[in-house]
């Protein structure tokens, strides 16, 4: 049974009538309460207090949303949410890593690549896992994922040099010298700098140092501009066949 008190709890005032049994007093200001009305008061409360409770998670979730996502926090959920469903578009995968490495999170990036090219099927997105693979220091899982893309017909000339250049690295001469070739070959309207570059260094780091002259004469040979690259390699080169002219004049 409801507890009524003696005094109006609006005015202060004696209540008028006081009913224990009923369960309801009334004052002469007006105010009225009766057992149903302090239910429905307190359930009323205890909904108040759950939707401040519900409300303060959410903000706190917010919040926390807001810290991880940054100036991408309104977008990603509508891009989680397509990814989950299977229905984010390639533009939207390639969105969603871009945004996961400007956050420093690697394995979202990764994880977005990946479901881009198993959506997609397109060796691009495996030449862009391996080379963040390759920047995060993961070179073994990067020459695997190259491997890959070279295997399913990626001839992307950056990603070649990337490629020819880690198997360099990894110690597997004869495969790099063939991809950077590859490399080269991609695009042949560009002056193969890097490339050449590589190749060079490739050659000289097994004593070939007249093939590696060779290369930079017909480097040079080219174009009417590529006199002015690689000059630091056909000095190096330059010295060395020097070196080894002189060491074999001295034996």
């Amino acid at each position: 049974m409801m507890k009524i008190h003696g005094f109006c709890p609006r005015c202060s005032d004696k209540l008028e009538q006081e009913d224990h049994s009923a369960g309801f007093a009334i004052c002469k200001c007006g105010w009225f309460d009766n057992e149903s009305s302090q239910q429905a008061s307190e359930k009323n409360e205890k909904k108040t207090m759950a939707v401040l409770a519900g409300a303060a998670i959410v903000l706190v979730l917010g919040y926390g949303h807001l810290i991880s996502w940054g100036s991408f926090a309104i977008q990603i959920p509508f891009v989680k949410v397509a990814q989950m469903t299977g229905t984010l578009s390639p533009a939207g995968h390639n969105e969603l890593a871009e945004a996961c490495i400007v956050l420093n999170k690697w394995s979202c990036a990764k994880n977005a690549y990946l479901d881009l090219f198993h959506k997609t099927k397109d060796p691009v997105a495996l030449a862009k896992l391996a080379s963040l693979q390759s920047r995060l220091g993961d070179t073994t899982a990067a020459l695997v994922t190259y491997q890959e893309y070279h295997r399913l017909g990626g001839r992307e000339a950056d990603a070649l040099l990337k490629y020819g250049r880690l198997l360099d690295e990894a110690g597997q001469t004869q495969v790099a010298f063939q991809v950077l070739e590859e490399s080269i070959a991609a695009r042949p309207e560009v002056l193969p700098v890097q490339a050449t570059g590589s190749i060079v260094r490739m050659l000289m780091k097994q004593g070939r140092y007249e093939e590696a002259h060779q290369r930079l004469v017909e480097f040079r040979k080219s174009a009417g501009n590529a006199a002015g690259y690689l000059n630091t390699e056909m000095a190096e080169v330059s010295a060395a066949r020097s070196g080894k002219r002189s060491r074999g004049k001295t034996s």
